[in-house]
């Protein structure tokens, strides 16, 4: 990637080369402001992520889109006449650390339960209609819904296994709202501990 990226005053105008994909922000028309559009390109690997288990691939490549989309916004925010931005903002690991950010501030259990439940992944859930039905499938879903509130816990930790298998499950749509970001933040924090976790004293 060049050291900077131009940006294009309309969608139409940026038009993605082979092994690029095309980032976009748009502002709606306010009282206080015109409608624009910015819009750039950016190599595919920044935001594709192929080392990811295919069963939550598109939920953590829809965060680091989503996490490339703001950046592009806050530059343009910040400096509505600057055309160009780094390319290093759209790096892979700088595009992460941008989207766990907006998780810094702690939600507290009671927010997160009034989050999830709003979510489209429980609505998902309980649209089911086992869930009205099938005592099983209820049983799960609030094992679940449990398992999910745990991480409110600033000491809770579950398992990589575990994990994953909550990710398979989230809705895309989730992942850009506050609950999907708390949820990234939270098992980001918690793979740090699994190799702690691991630790064998078989040889003691």
């Amino acid at each position: 990637m060049s050291n900077s990226i131009k940006i294009q005053s309309s969608i139409a105008g940026a038009v993605a080369a082979v092994g690029e994909v095309v980032i976009q922000s748009t502002w709606k028309q306010t009282a206080n402001q015109d409608r624009k559009e910015r819009a750039l390109c950016i190599p595919f690997e920044c935001v594709k992520a192929p080392e990811v288990p295919e069963a939550f691939r598109a939920l953590v490549e829809s965060c680091l889109m989503a996490s490339a989309e703001q950046t592009l916004k806050d530059h343009v925010n910040a400096s509505p006449n600057n055309w160009e931005i780094l390319a290093t903002a759209f790096d892979r690991p700088q595009l992460v650390e941008s989207y766990l950010a907006k998780a810094d501030s702690w939600m507290t259990k009671e927010a997160f339960e009034l989050a999830f439940t709003g979510s489209a992944t429980w609505k998902r859930i309980t649209s089911r209609a086992e869930f009205a039905s099938n005592a099983t499938y209820q049983a799960a879903a609030n094992g679940f819904k449990d398992a999910l509130l745990k991480i409110t816990g600033k000491v809770a930790y579950i398992g990589k296994d575990q994990r994953d298998v909550i990710l398979s499950k989230l809705a895309t749509d989730d992942m850009q709202t506050e609950f999907g970001v708390f949820v990234v933040r939270r098992f980001e924090q918690m793979a740090k501990k699994d190799a702690v976790s691991e630790v064998s004293f078989a040889d003691l």
